[in-house]
């Protein structure tokens, strides 16, 4: 006949879930007999930035509009004083 009590066997239990705790908690989980995770470069190459506006209407931007002025609006106002140069 079985022995459902499981007489003579130890284990740990975690009070807050119930479950047997590993003897050796680091280790959980690891599979040292599994595949080896496949290693991946993740790399991403992006093309510089193209400014589509000319180096003379830059500067002139760059002089009239200062984007750091207070704003009551949130910016929109710096904003349409941007694209109205434009």
């Amino acid at each position: 006949m079985i022995n459902p009590s499981n007489e003579g066997q130890t284990a740990l239990r975690d009070p807050a879930i119930g479950e047997a705790v590993p003897e050796n908690i680091d280790l959980y989980g690891a599979d040292w007999d599994g595949p080896l995770p496949v290693e991946r470069v993740n790399m991403v190459e992006v093309d510089p930035p193209r400014c589509p506006i000319q180096q003379d209407m830059l500067n002139l931007l760059q002089q009239t509009v200062n984007p750091l002025e207070e704003s009551n609006v949130y910016g929109i106002d710096l904003y349409m004083q941007a694209v109205s140069l434009l």
